[in-house]
């Protein structure tokens, strides 16, 4: 009876002892030690670099640059980059497992489907998303880089391609031309080119390409992940 007290007794200490730590690594979100969210310029700092290389602050929130996920530059030497404000855009998390398996193969059935009907709109422009395509400018001034909304409207645009007045964007399952007919630095006009990925449960991920200004062609090459 007393040895089964005293293993009893261990473990309520036990109990105590680790209740603390076991509560504070639940509502620990990461493993991060920070207090508090640092400036860039305190990001900045915190790069270590090999001899010779020098790391500059071009952009940051402050500018709108908020979860960039591509950058090119144009002929002017201007910076392009776009937000994703939007992302995660998830369409199945209401939607049963065995319903998911049907769907996933099936491009009419996601098309009618209300919850892959949202995405589409979406990306189709029918619906207007809150991301942004941005330019970059003055660059090379010393002066901290001036940024300007080129087009508005969007959901999480993959990459942008300039070219002459306006930009090839792709967009989830669409590709299209923006173009700034009135030439006052904002996207005004949108045409549809190519449906580049399939409406199918994807993440579009990256979208590579480049054109030829002799030909007008454009390779395009569009990375994804199968849900």
């Amino acid at each position: 009876m007393k040895r089964y007290l005293s293993l009893l007794s261990c473990v309520l200490v036990l109990t105590c002892c680790f209740k603390v730590p076991l509560a504070q690594a639940q509502d620990k979100k990461t493993q991060s030690q920070r207090s508090r969210v640092y400036t860039p310029e305190e990001e900045l700092a915190g790069f270590k670099l090999a001899e010779g290389f020098v790391i500059e602050l071009v952009a940051s929130e402050r500018e709108g640059v908020i979860n960039p996920v591509d950058l090119t530059f144009d002929d002017a030497g201007r910076l392009w980059t776009q937000t994703a404000r939007m992302y995660p855009l998830d369409p199945v998390a209401d939607i049963q497992w065995n319903d998911l398996l049907k769907l996933m193969d099936d491009a009419e059935a996601q098309k009618n489907h209300p919850a892959f009907r949202r995405i589409l709109d979406l990306y189709q422009g029918k619906t207007k998303g809150t991301d942004q395509i941005l330019i970059l400018s003055d660059l090379y001034s010393g002066k901290p880089a001036r940024s300007s909304v080129w087009a508005d409207g969007l959901t999480i645009p993959m990459s942008v391609l300039p070219y002459k007045d306006g930009a090839y964007v792709a967009q989830g399952s669409e590709l299209f031309f923006l173009r700034d007919t009135d030439h006052d630095g904002k996207a005004d006009q949108r045409t549809p080119c190519s449906r580049v990925l399939a409406l199918r449960i994807r993440i579009p991920c990256r979208t590579s390409w480049c054109a030829d200004p002799a030909t007008g062609f454009i390779s395009v090459r569009a990375h994804s992940t199968k849900v």
